[in-house]
């Protein structure tokens, strides 16, 4: 599976403005992608099944530090739509705690794993941009 990285897909006029904020959000999206990826190559190789909870443990670990850390600067900066950004991140970190669940159960986690693989691109590319944009016009 391709995987496109959040600083290859973010346009140069995004974050750019000495926002150095953004790049390091991006390497942490692009671990996030990463670990999405991984945990799928673990779930098609018979071999690899034993490291999908870990895998997924180190996920849930990053969101939740990458989404705090994104939250704290949007607070800071009195980010004007820091509500509805913080439900987004709630909502992915729910994804995964069902993604643990179904590991859990033993369930398949393919289909919802690839649908929050593309959800989080989408956020990504929509809510986070809004917010570098907000922190090129109004973060000094």
């Amino acid at each position: 599976m391709p995987t496109a990285t959040a600083r290859e897909s973010r346009p140069a006029q995004v974050g750019g403005g000495g926002q150095p904020q953004a790049d390091i959000f991006d390497d942490q999206h692009d671990v996030q992608i990463g670990l999405i990826d991984m945990l799928a190559d673990c779930l098609s190789s018979a071999r690899r099944m034993h490291q999908v909870e870990e895998v997924l443990a180190q996920l849930i670990r990053q969101s939740e530090i990458h989404f705090l850390s994104e939250a704290l600067l949007m607070r800071l900066h009195e980010f004007p739509n820091y509500e509805d950004h913080r439900r987004e991140h709630e909502e992915f970190l729910a994804g995964l705690e069902d993604l643990r669940c179904r590991v859990n159960e033993g369930s398949p986690i393919e289909a919802p794993l690839q649908d929050l693989r593309r959800k989080l691109l989408t956020y990504i590319a929509e809510q986070d941009r809004a917010f570098y944009r907000f922190l090129d016009t109004h973060a000094g």
